[in-house]
């Protein structure tokens, strides 16, 4: 998300998203060919473990991408999904989500240095989930729009970028925290009489070609709601040394995935 941030405009930054999609799945592709005679064994099952993820971004990018070419912009889109996912395909997403939410909200840091870029994708994501966690879905608007009332002060007030994001992190944790304030702010981003396109069609579409990808993305990311109800550890709660995190699957076999 942080390298896609400072696209030119929506279509850019939704293109790049299709791009670094398509890559790793044809990464994903590559492995499964170069294994040889196990093949037939190693080839699902190394495709899985990238897929979901780099799935779920490009069926986004592709809704959001039409959704724009309608007249529709990022808050308009980010109401679609909202409307057309469930808790965990919402915990899988809120990258994503959280992305739209800083490039279109925030310009100053969606041009800052990339390390800016990533603390305030990562500060909003971590909002995202943990308001949607304890509210459900809708919660995810009432982050959305404390990053978006940032805009004013950081512009009036000419915050630097990495100040900035951090303006739009503590926004953003602060709503997250407190219930009433998601209760009051998780109406629609965009009311419906400033739409582009109407409401409910799109989220259909989100519902039947990204939350089923987006779920199976949950069960294989870290931390998720879904991947601790199956077991899966990582970054959230496996080796805190080992600078690496593993997968269970179905079946006598176990994947580790180590960085280089």
């Amino acid at each position: 998300m942080a390298d896609a941030l400072d696209a030119a405009d929506g279509d850019e930054f939704f293109g790049r998203l299709r791009s670094l999609a398509s890559g790793a799945m044809n990464v994903a592709r590559r492995v499964g060919r170069g294994v040889g005679q196990a093949a037939r064994v190693v080839g699902p099952i190394a495709s899985m473990i990238p897929l979901p993820q780099a799935q779920l971004i490009g069926r986004m990018a592709n809704v959001a991408g039409r959704l724009l070419a309608d007249g529709a912009d990022e808050f308009e889109a980010f109401d679609d999904f909202v409307d057309g996912l469930d808790d965990d395909a919402i915990d899988a997403a809120a990258p994503v989500l959280a992305g739209m939410v800083v490039r279109r909200a925030v310009p100053a840091i969606a041009r800052a240095a990339p390390a800016v870029r990533r603390a305030a994708v990562r500060g909003v994501t971590r909002a995202v989930r943990q308001a949607v966690r304890r509210q459900g879905p809708p919660a995810a608007r009432a982050v959305a729009r404390a990053v978006r009332a940032t805009r004013r002060v950081v512009q009036q007030r000419r915050v630097p970028p990495r100040q900035a994001a951090r303006v739009v992190q503590r926004a953003a944790q602060a709503v997250a925290r407190r219930p009433q304030a998601v209760r009051r702010l998780a109406r629609p981003l965009v009311p419906a009489a400033r739409r582009t396109t109407p409401r409910g069609p799109a989220a259909r579409v989100v519902a039947r070609t990204v939350a089923p990808v987006a779920r199976r993305a949950a069960v294989v990311t870290p931390g998720t709601v879904a991947a601790r109800r199956a077991g899966v550890v990582g970054a959230a709660g496996g080796c805190a040394h080992c600078g690496g995190r593993r997968i269970n699957v179905r079946g006598p076999v176990s994947i580790h995935i180590r960085a280089r």
